[in-house]
Parts: C-alpha cells; sequence; structure tokens
C-alpha cells in the first residue's frame, strides 16, 4: 500500500520558499528580531543582529558544487548567459547547465525570471532540454526539471509536461538520492494532475529504495520533505536517519540540527542522538556552527547540558583572539538565548568590548547589556564596562522605540539604568505608541516592562513619581498549563499551613508588574494576620503591627532559572528585588525541589521551614 498523503493535502500545500540556504537564513533573522519582543523571560529570544552571517549575494558561494558545463556561466549576468544561444547547437547536458546557471542567477543575484522566460533564446534552451529531457539520466532530468520550474515556466508548458512524463517512465532507474532530490522541490509544484502522479510515485519508489539512503545529503534533504509521507513511514525514515548519524561529519551534524530547527521537527531521538555522537568528535565546531546550532536549539526548545558545556565552554579562552565584533554578539546572544550563565565568557565578551570600542557599533554594546541582563550577571567589571556603554544608549543612537525600551529595561534590572533614560521611556509621547501596539502580545510585554519602570523609578528617583503619568492596570502573561496546574499545587498545599479564606491573597499581580503566587501577612510570633484587614502590599489599608511582615511567595520553574551556573533569570531577580523595596519578604519556592516531597505532609513541611528561614533571615 502506498503511504502518502492525501491529494487534497498536497494540493493545499504551498511552500514557496526559496533554497534552504536562504530560507534558513531568514528564520534565523525571524527569531532573532523576536528579542525585543518578549519581556518576561530575556534569554529567550535573541536580540536583533541581522548584520551577522550576512551573505555576499554579489557571487555564488564557493560551497555550491556545480559540473563543468556550469562554471563557465556561473557568475556570468543573464545576458552573457543567453548571448550566442541562437546559434548553437545545444545538448541535453549543455541545456541543463543554461538551465541551472540562470536559476542561480534567481538565487544569488536576484534576476528577474521575467526579464528571459520570453526571451527567444530562452526558448531555445527549453527546447533543447524537452528534446533530449526522454533520454536522460535521472540526475540531469531532476536538475532541468528543477530549474525549469524554479525560474518560473508554467507548470503546463510543454518542457515541463515532458520532463514530469519522463520521470514517470523511467521511475525505477531512480535510485534513492534522485527520488529524494526530486521530491526536495517537485512538492513544491502541485498544480496539476500530472504533477501530483509524479509524487505519488516518486514516494512508491523511495519505500522500495530506502535501504539505499546513505549519504548526509540524502539526510539532509529528507529532512525537508518528511512530512509528505504518513506516519508510519516517516518513523522508518526518521530511524534511518539515527542509524546513519554515526557516520556524518561534525559539519554534516550542525547542518542537520539546522535542517530540523528549519522545519520545526522536533524530534528528540534525532536530536539525542547527533548530541551525543557530536560529544564523540574530537573536533569541535567553530563559533560561526555554533551560533547557528545554538539558534536551532532555541527554535527547538532543545536542551543538553553536557552538549552545550561541549559547545560552548571552550570559547572562553578564544575570546580574546576574536577579530569579528559581530562573533562577539553572537556568542552573548547565544548565552543569553540558551540561559547559559557562563560567568567567564560573559567577563571577558565585556574585557573584548571595552578594549573594543572603536570597532564596536551600538549593536554590540546592546547584545552586551542584554546578555547580561538576561542572565542576572553583575559584578565590577560588568560595571565598568556599562560605565563606558550607557552613554551611547540614545534615542539619536537608536532609532527603535521597541529597542530603546528593552535597552532601559535591562540596565533597570543590572540596577544602572540612569535617571534621563529612564523618564524618556517613561514619557507619555515615548510609550503611548508601544502599548497601543496591535500585537496584542507585545502589548503586554512592553506594559509589564513600562510596569518595572516605574518601580525602578519610585526607587531610584522618587521626586519624578509624582510627574509619571503611566497607571496601567497589573497584568499576567499567559502560561501553559502544567504551570498553571503546578501554581495551585503549592497554593493548595500552602492553604493547609495557612487558611486561604481569612489569611491569604492568591494570583495577584503588584503594581510593578511582578505575578505573586500567594501574599499573607505574619506577626511577631509567626502567626498569621486576617490580610483583609490590612490590603494587600502595593494597596495597603493600614500599617502592620510591628514586627510584622507581608510575605510573598514565588513560585519558580525551571524556565526561571539561568544554567551552567544556576541564578534566578534578570526579570526574576528584578521582580524580587521590586517586591523587597514595596516591604515584602519574598520566598522562591522551586518547583523542582517541592515535588521531589512524595506526600502533602512533607510538602507543607517543605513550606513551612522555607517560610520559617526566610521570616527569620529578615529579622
Amino acid at each position: 500500500m502506498s503511504r502518502h498523503i492525501s491529494a487534497s493535502m498536497l494540493r493545499n500545500y504551498n511552500c514557496n520558499v526559496s533554497a534552504s540556504l536562504f530560507r534558513n537564513y531568514n528564520c534565523k533573522l525571524n527569531l532573532i528580531s523576536s528579542y525585543f519582543r518578549t519581556p518576561h523571560f530575556i534569554s529567550s529570544s535573541l536580540p536583533n543582529i541581522s548584520f551577522i552571517h550576512r551573505l555576499d549575494v554579489s557571487t555564488v558561494p564557493e560551497n555550491i558544487h556545480v559540473s563543468k558545463y556550469v562554471k563557465p556561466f556561473i557568475n556570468q549576468p543573464v545576458e552573457e548567459i543567453l548571448v550566442g544561444l541562437e546559434k548553437k547547437t545545444i545538448s541535453g547536458p549543455e541545456a541543463v547547465s543554461i538551465l541551472k546557471a540562470l536559476r542561480m542567477q534567481i538565487l544569488f543575484k536576484g534576476a528577474n525570471g521575467e526579464s528571459f522566460r520570453s526571451d527567444s533564446r530562452f526558448q531555445i534552451i527549453c527546447k533543447a532540454f524537452e528534446k533530449h529531457c526522454m533520454e536522460m539520466k535521472p540526475s540531469l532530468l531532476v536538475s532541468g526539471l528543477r530549474s525549469l520550474l524554479e525560474v518560473g515556466v508554467s507548470t503546463d508548458s510543454s518542457c515541463v509536461m515532458s520532463a514530469e512524463k519522463s520521470i514517470l517512465s523511467n521511475i525505477q532507474q531512480f535510485s534513492a538520492f534522485h527520488v529524494i532530490g526530486c521530491l526536495y522541490y517537485h512538492h513544491k509544484f502541485m498544480e496539476t494532475d500530472l504533477q501530483k502522479k509524479v509524487i505519488f510515485r516518486l514516494i512508491d519508489q523511495l519505500e522500495r529504495t530506502m535501504n539505499e539512503i546513505s549519504t548526509s545529503s540524502e539526510i539532509l534533504m529528507l529532512v525537508h520533505i518528511l512530512h509528505l509521507f504518513d506516519k508510519e513511514f516517516q518513523k522508518q525514515l526518521e530511524q534511518k536517519i539515527v542509524d546513519l548519524v554515526p557516520s556524518l561529519q561534525l559539519n554534516e551534524m550542525c547542518k542537520l540540527i539546522c535542517s530540523l530547527a528549519e522545519k520545526s521537527n522536533r524530534n528528540v531521538l534525532i536530536l539525542n542522538n547527533l548530541a551525543f555522537h557530536m560529544r564523540q568528535k574530537l573536533a569541535k565546531p567553530d563559533l560561526n556552527e555554533t551560533i547557528d546550532i545554538f539558534y536551532a536549539f532555541k527554535k527547538l526548545n532543545f536542551f543538553d547540558p553536557k552538549l552545550f558545556s561541549y559547545l560552548l565552554n571552550h570559547f572562553e579562552v578564544e575570546i580574546p583572539s576574536i577579530k569579528q565584533a559581530s562573533l562577539i554578539t553572537g556568542l552573548l546572544t547565544t548565552c543569553g538565548h540558551m540561559r547559559w550563565r557562563h560567568t567567564g565568557i560573559l567577563e571577558n565578551c565585556g574585557h573584548w568590548i571595552k578594549n573594543n570600542l572603536n570597532h564596536c557599533k551600538t549593536r554590540e554594546f546592546i547584545s552586551f547589556v542584554l546578555a547580561v541582563a538576561a542572565l542576572n550577571f553583575s559584578n565590577a567589571q560588568v560595571k565598568i564596562v556599562l560605565e563606558k556603554l550607557v552613554p551611547y544608549f540614545t534615542m539619536e543612537n537608536i532609532s527603535s522605540s521597541d529597542v530603546l525600551l528593552n535597552v532601559a529595561w535591562s540596565l533597570g534590572i543590572l540596577d544602572n539604568v540612569p535617571q534621563e533614560l529612564l523618564l524618556k521611556v517613561l514619557n507619555p509621547e515615548f510609550y503611548k505608541p508601544l502599548i497601543e501596539d496591535s500585537d496584542t502580545q507585545a502589548k503586554l510585554n512592553n506594559q509589564l516592562k513600562l510596569m518595572n519602570l516605574k518601580g525602578i523609578l519610585k526607587k531610584n528617583y522618587p521626586e519624578f513619581i509624582f510627574g509619571c503619568e503611566l497607571f496601567l492596570d497589573p497584568i499576567k502573561l499567559p502560561e501553559s498549563s502544567v504551570i498553571e496546574r503546578s501554581r495551585k499545587h503549592v497554593v493548595n498545599v500552602l492553604s493547609i499551613l495557612i487558611s486561604k479564606e481569612k489569611f491569604l491573597s492568591v494570583n495577584q499581580v503588584s503594581d510593578t508588574g511582578t505575578f505573586i503566587d500567594a501574599e499573607f501577612i505574619l506577626n511577631q510570633n509567626e502567626k498569621p494576620l486576617p490580610i483583609q484587614d490590612f490590603g494587600l502590599g502595593f494597596r495597603e489599608n493600614k500599617p502592620l503591627p510591628l514586627g510584622s511582615k507581608r510575605v510573598a511567595i514565588l513560585v519558580m520553574f525551571q524556565k526561571d532559572y539561568t544554567h551552567c551556573t544556576k541564578e534566578l533569570t534578570g526579570v526574576n531577580a528584578l521582580g524580587a528585588r521590586l517586591l523587597k523595596i514595596a516591604g515584602y519578604t519574598v520566598i522562591h519556592i522551586s518547583y523542582e525541589e517541592f515535588s521531589k516531597a512524595k506526600t502533602d505532609v512533607q510538602k507543607v513541611k517543605f513550606l513551612s521551614d522555607r517560610i520559617k528561614k526566610a521570616v527569620h533571615s529578615s529579622s
């Protein structure tokens, strides 16, 4: 029985994307730019570093393999490729080579297919290809058809249809490599019944030739088309990929990881095998490859601390020899991406920036501030670097309001935001467009950042607080159902200690934007007081009795901590600091530790011990 998806599903599938080289790059930039739109988990995305690894499209990249027929045309403009063709007799291989050269002009030089598709010389090439396609080898046939389709030749043209009929006639001669290569591009062109028939026959042929799959190029293409097959056949192909992972070179493993991310294929079996076998290699990826890998891991939400240590930690000693500022930015944002708090890397990156200010642009300064803030890292060295960088953070140097808000917020996390910058972002002319964003998520994120900054203003510059016109209702960002249930579980256990009806307030957001799982008041004898009598900490009705403490319980999950060296992430550290300023005794409850207690009795004791310890230490 043929294992493929239905014709209707294929008909609806319209993935009209460019070559994977550019597609992967553009996906990266989309994720990268999201950094400035994610406030409550600052390390969850990268800053805008679209200047990193920018592709040079003036020439075809050297790692693109071309035949001896294509090389004479490869870097010539379209006119030079076509000149004189009307006077020549063109063979089948020559027609394929010229078509490929034209396809690469579109891909790498930005040529417009409309500029030559109606040219009589191009029609000569198409006729030559059509004339010889029935006798062509599969590799030439696949390449020629791909070029025709990707330069925009109509799917009902005679040359395209002849090539597709030739595939059907010669399908038994197609190896797994040819089948995968044809499916790789042809699945994007599903406009005619003939094209759908070609896809179905190719899938049938792949079932027969699956055991031939053995090369990295086959694996990399296969990852892009796994969605074409039914679940049973997908699993067989994925297992085939797993079996071949040990034979891959290091650079091929890197490409496979990036390809999985490009297709949003979080196959944990493949990823775990890649992580294991990558650690067995004597060689290590260079910094460019490492940045790409971590972008992919971030997108796939994949975390392997042993692999991360293997990939990242050795760069600590290499930082002084780095020549490109963009690589420093990439390394910083990589650490921020994965919440990898390697103090040596962060210190050395700061030292590099301080010693190379003239070689840096504002983007390097921004990446440093956002990374150390995300990772809650500040010491004497960081403060020295910040002193040199802060003067660059002006509206003249940072035109994007989103970026400037993130910079101010990050400096607030580091307790280093200057008065002038703070007042600018809390000016209605600046923040009103940000809290009126049509993107609901972006609007909520911006509101929470501004609430945090207002709390910092109240603490650091109280003389300006009455002039601040920012008044926002407390809001909580949506979370997964698993986290919501976990929070509720902690509160339910806590209510055994402290009655929820009279003494406990739950699920509140402070006026500075910090979510409080539970709030209660203990008198000097550590007995709960009715919370209704005194109000919440940010809306207090009357002062607490002498010796009493207002306690805030904050439940923390893995996402709230850094890796490598475990600390609260910057945003969580800021939230706790703002609550302490407001008079709270803040108690962080690690859900991972809490859940290790097997019974409710043990969990109650765990909470009781944590509360007593925090109350005594704050006395």
